[in-house]
């Protein structure tokens, strides 16, 4: 994990801040590279938006691409965490995939497409960023792909691949920020696309 570059001679003290401002930093610019990707952001506008100087997130975090990095493990990082709590819930399989689509389709600024943010910053990225951010995107494919496991062996769902059934849900709730050509939403709530969603892929789409 990135972390803060040590304290040059002369700089003023920020230690009793240093946690808030720099989670300050992250989180504000977690929510405008979800808005506007990796290109259509600064650090300029990172440190207006916080109220500090460009130095103060330099400080913090060595560049750009070390911000994005960090931003979107950290997204990713509560993500999973929201999901394990969603899962660890005594409901059916079917009420929590319903309440984690839910959930993550309640973000006003969320990007549900990671494979193009990331595909967008990658060529500033360094390997060990991008395996970095790969492997935190992973570890929620595998919290899902385990509930499909552990819900197999209940005998709740049919015998199935749960790392396909993971990633399978997973892209399904892409459509749920979708919208018709001419602009109004496919769906009225978050709740509603929720429930339609899980419903196709508990379901699936054939006369059975």
């Amino acid at each position: 994990m990135e972390k803060a570059r040590r304290r040059p001679p002369g700089r003023p003290r920020l230690d009793a801040n240093e946690a808030p401002v720099a989670e300050t930093i992250m989180r504000t610019a977690t929510r405008l590279f979800m808005e506007h990707g990796y290109e259509g952001v600064s650090v300029e506008q990172v440190a207006e938006l916080c109220g500090v100087t460009k130095a103060t997130v330099y400080y913090h975090y060595d560049n750009k691409a070390s911000l994005f990095t960090q931003a979107f493990i950290d997204l990713m990082n509560r993500i999973r965490q929201h999901t394990v709590e969603v899962l660890a819930e005594h409901t059916t399989l079917r009420e929590k995939l319903t309440r984690v689509a839910e959930l993550r389709l309640s973000v006003p600024h969320a990007v549900h497409d990671f494979d193009s943010l990331m595909g967008e910053a990658e060529v500033v990225l360094t390997a060990s960023q991008l395996e970095a951010m790969k492997e935190a995107e992973h570890r929620i494919v595998q919290t899902i792909s385990d509930e499909f496991k552990a819900a197999e062996e209940r005998g709740e769902i049919l015998r199935v691949r749960a790392d396909v059934a993971a990633h399978t849900y997973l892209a399904l709730l892409m459509v749920g920020k979708a919208k018709e050509k001419d602009g109004t939403k496919l769906f009225e709530s978050p709740g509603q696309a929720a429930e339609e969603l899980v419903s196709v892929l508990w379901h699936g789409i054939g006369t059975h």
